[in-house]
């Protein structure tokens, strides 16, 4: 690999594939299994540990609000879609602890999970939306190389 190629995969995380799967229904108040899977690619990668990270996300989607902004002595009013939103919960799990995760070897870890009973669940409304999301990485210099957020059906 040449020094570029290093240099990409250590800002991109292209030095490994994350994948995960959960392995039983979620449901709030009640653990739940996930597999976390690392493919390393041509170099070894120096894992400071392997993670698991799930969050609630509650959005907001307010259409026609009215906007003020100013440039210079002038105000302008303008229509806008105002979007906000937050974390209702947010936890890691160390799923596997600091190693040299080998070129070319897969490995593969379970985990437990449970979200709190009383944690808000999945609702759908006109303006608000709650959402359950999940992902897996591997902590690493630079990019951390990660599955992308889930959407997890929890119940």
């Amino acid at each position: 690999m040449t020094l570029f190629g290093k240099l990409k995969n250590m800002v991109t995380g292209g030095g490994a594939t994350v994948t995960l799967e959960v392995l039983s229904p979620p449901v709030r108040g009640e653990a739940f299994g996930v597999r976390v899977s690392v493919k390393v690619g041509a170099a070894d990668v120096a894992a400071h540990k392997v993670y698991l990270r799930v969050v609630g996300e509650e959005a907001v989607q307010v259409p026609n609000v009215e906007v003020a902004t100013r440039s210079g002595d002038e105000i302008r009013l303008s229509t806008e879609t105002v979007s906000r939103s937050s974390y209702t919960f947010d936890a890691s799990w160390d799923v596997a602890p600091a190693q040299t995760l080998r070129a070319g070897q897969g490995y593969d870890w379970e985990i437990g999970v449970e979200v709190p009973a009383d944690a808000p669940p999945v609702y759908q409304g006109t303006l608000a939306r709650h959402e359950w999301k999940i992902l897996a990485g591997v902590d690493v210099f630079g990019n951390d190389p990660d599955t992308g957020w889930y959407v997890l059906a929890m119940g």
